[in-house]
């Protein structure tokens, strides 16, 4: 059957249950989904239903759901956010399978006693809750067990996702390589010095993340992160930091992250600034303006030493 809403059509069952969204044929980029279709609750969204909907950047979930089953939005290459009814829900394997655009998954009370939320932008606001964490867990960390966004903001699931991060720091570069060899395809070539600089750069990735959403990041865990970033800065042997500020330079948030952990420095200025080239304008104007403000200005007359 098939049900249209302004937002497009949405195809689904009738079940004992309720309603089950089992496809959808919009062109809507942000979709606040129906709390009810024939007077019947919307309570689970099928196996597959969203998959491949590229036009999707960010979904809202009724108060109503309760079940997710498995590759519900899978390959929605272009979806940045979700936001989830804060209570706990029945979810499947592989939900956002290779959704690599996936960047904040938040879990909030509906107001006026459940009514539909609107869809918005995503936050740039830094350590007040831990939705940019929870939406590199499934993806970019490949911990589905931390995709329970009712738990998000207690202590224990910060501390495994710190635990998370940690284990990823500490493996060896090369960790995983042979596996890959053994299971990728006859034809597949895989270098070993890409696969390395890979694994650096997805480290470097969750290390800017978390610092740059200190939701309750303890001192310890944060000078790790630091010493890790700033060992992988421009000019260093391992250049992973910038690579990955470099890939996302369209994002505010990892070249603020980036200034702000000491990465830039004077004595890798030019060499960033000759890097960017002519890309990204509004991130070479945030460093140059960094370096007037916070960089050492020399005096002529100080360089010189003079002894009477």
């Amino acid at each position: 059957m098939n049900f249209d809403k302004k937002q497009g059509g949405f195809y689904y069952r009738i079940e004992e249950k309720g309603i089950s969204i089992t496809g959808y044929d919009g062109k809507e980029s942000e979709l606040s989904l129906p709390r009810h279709i024939e007077e019947r609750p919307v309570y689970k969204i099928a196996k597959k239903a969203f998959l491949s909907r590229k036009n999707l950047s960010e979904v809202v979930l009724p108060d109503t759901i309760e079940v997710l089953e498995e590759w519900a939005f899978a390959y929605c290459s272009n979806l940045e956010k979700v936001c989830f009814p804060k209570k706990k829900l029945s979810l499947g394997k592989g939900i956002f399978f290779s959704c690599w655009a996936l960047r904040e998954i938040c879990c909030e009370e509906r107001e006026n006693g459940g009514a539909e939320k609107e869809t918005g932008h995503i936050s740039e606001k830094k350590g007040e809750h831990p939705w940019r964490l929870l939406g590199a867990a499934p993806v970019v960390m490949d911990a589905e067990y931390l995709l329970t966004p009712w738990e998000a903001e207690e202590e224990h699931w910060i501390e495994k996702w710190d635990a998370k991060l940690l284990a990823l720091l500490q493996e060896e570069d090369e960790e995983g390589y042979s596996k890959v060899v053994l299971c990728g395809e006859e034809d597949l070539h895989v270098n070993l010095e890409e696969f390395i600089k890979e694994k650096r750069r997805k480290k470097a990735r969750m290390a800017l993340i978390r610092l740059g959403n200190p939701y309750r990041l303890k001192e310890t865990m944060k000078e790790k992160l630091l010493a890790f970033v700033q060992e992988h800065t421009k000019g260093c042997g391992s250049e992973a930091t910038w690579e990955v500020v470099k890939l996302h330079g369209e994002e505010r948030i990892y070249f603020e992250i980036f200034t702000e952990t000491g990465c830039l420095t004077e004595e890798n200025f030019d060499a960033v600034l000759e890097d960017i080239g002519q890309a990204y304008a509004e991130m070479k104007a945030y460093f140059i303006r960094y370096k007037e403000e916070h960089m050492k200005k020399e005096d002529f007359f100080d360089s010189l030493s003079l002894d009477f």
